[in-house]
């Protein structure tokens, strides 16, 4: 049988303990990964590409220096946006329509699968985004 540090046969609390560490530290660890592969540093770079997904961003939160333009190409199934964040944005609404799309304001049309938008950041600062049609779908663009 086993035995722990102190030469006794490990005991079935012994186990679950180190169980429960390993997985914590697993966690830990997978946290910590998904945190930086979200979190991407395109300073210097003068075009960025991100993927929307039918759930998610290829990359949540970006930095970028001023001056990038940032192009947003759906890879999912069914429609998407990006829009800057507003009042009322925790519900599903109408994206901007193609008529109206201004090149100085961040917010795009509904893209169908395979389209893209892209948008230039001038200003520094954070600016928080969503998928007006699927507003759990967020992330951020911070500019240098």
């Amino acid at each position: 049988m086993p035995q722990n540090a102190h030469g006794s046969p490990f005991k079935k609390f012994d186990v679950i303990v180190i169980v429960i560490t390993v997985l914590s530290l697993a966690l830990t660890a997978g946290a910590v990964i998904m945190n930086n592969a979200n979190n991407r540093d395109f300073t210097g770079q003068a075009d960025v590409s991100i993927d929307i997904n039918d759930s998610s961003l290829s990359a949540k939160s970006i930095t970028v220096s001023k001056g990038t333009t940032v192009t947003w190409t759906n890879k999912g199934t069914q429609p998407h946006s990006v829009m800057r964040e507003h009042d009322d944005d925790d519900h599903a609404h109408a994206a901007t329509t193609p008529d109206n799309v201004d090149p100085e304001v961040f917010s795009s049309p509904a893209l169908d699968p395979g389209e893209t938008y892209s948008f230039t950041f001038e200003e520094p600062g954070k600016t928080e985004y969503h998928d007006s049609l699927h507003p759990s779908i967020t992330g951020s663009v911070t500019v240098k």
